[in-house]
């Protein structure tokens, strides 16, 4: 009894991480909007590591402008450079 109730709570676990780790993107834009920078940073960075070049581009600006965290213009040539190899075209120019 015990292994399944462990079972289901493992599964129930799993669906919730695996449902914020498909709509991060979305997550993301939400607290942008709302000037969130400190979660959206964080939401764009699980989506930018899935390989979703606008999450890429968006995390790069933040980097760029210190939104949300501090300045590293570091980071931010190379998630521009990740956006732009994914042809999203806003990163060419950055």
């Amino acid at each position: 009894r015990q292994g399944l109730v462990t079972m289901l709570l493992f599964v129930l676990l799993l669906s919730v991480v695996l449902f914020a780790w498909k709509n991060a993107m979305l997550y993301g834009n939400r607290a942008h909007r709302n000037a969130n920078y400190g979660l959206a940073r964080m939401w764009y960075h699980i989506a930018a590591h899935t390989g979703d070049g606008n999450a890429q581009n968006n995390l790069a600006g933040f980097y760029a402008q210190g939104l949300g965290g501090e300045r590293n213009d570091a980071l931010a040539a190379s998630w521009f450079e990740k956006a732009a190899a994914q042809g999203v075209a806003a990163a060419k120019f950055n």
